[in-house]
C-alpha cells in the first residue's frame, strides 16, 4: 500500500462579497496521515473563530472554511490554502474582491466654455 500525500480538490474559484457582507472561502483537501488543512494572508491578520475546520469522514475529505464578516475594501486580496501531511504539501490561492455598497461607472462628459449651445465631447 502506497501512501497518499495532501492534495486539494475541488479547487475554489476567486470571490466576491459586498461591504459590509459576509464571505465564506472554501479549501477542500484529502491525503493520508494527520492531514493539517490551514488558511493565511499576507495582507491580514486571520482569527482563529473565523476558522472552522471539518472532517467529512464518507468521503476522506478535510474542509477548511474561512469565514469572514462585516468586510471591507481592506479585507480584498489573496487568501492562501495550505494541505500537508508527512507524504507531501499542496496549497490554492482565492483571491477575494470587495465591492462597496454604491459602486457606480461615471462617465465624464466635458463642455467647451466658448460655445453657448455645445455637443459634449465624450472622453
Amino acid at each position: 500500500m502506497f501512501a497518499v500525500p495532501a492534495h486539494i480538490v475541488d479547487r475554489g474559484e476567486n470571490a466576491t462579497a459586498v461591504a459590509g457582507g459576509s464571505a465564506v472561502l472554501r479549501c477542500n483537501a484529502k491525503g493520508d496521515a494527520h492531514l493539517r488543512v490551514s488558511w493565511s494572508s499576507h495582507h491580514r491578520v486571520l482569527r482563529p473563530e473565523e476558522i472552522q475546520t471539518r472532517v467529512e469522514r464518507n468521503k476522506n475529505l478535510v474542509v477548511a472554511e474561512l469565514h469572514l464578516n462585516s468586510v471591507s475594501r481592506s479585507d480584498a486580496g489573496r487568501f492562501r490554502c495550505s494541505a500537508a501531511n508527512d507524504f507531501g504539501h499542496d496549497e490554492m490561492v482565492v483571491h477575494l474582491s470587495v465591492q462597496g455598497i454604491l459602486d457606480i461607472d461615471i462617465q465624464i462628459n466635458l463642455y467647451p466654455m466658448s460655445e453657448p449651445h455645445c455637443t459634449p465631447i465624450m472622453t
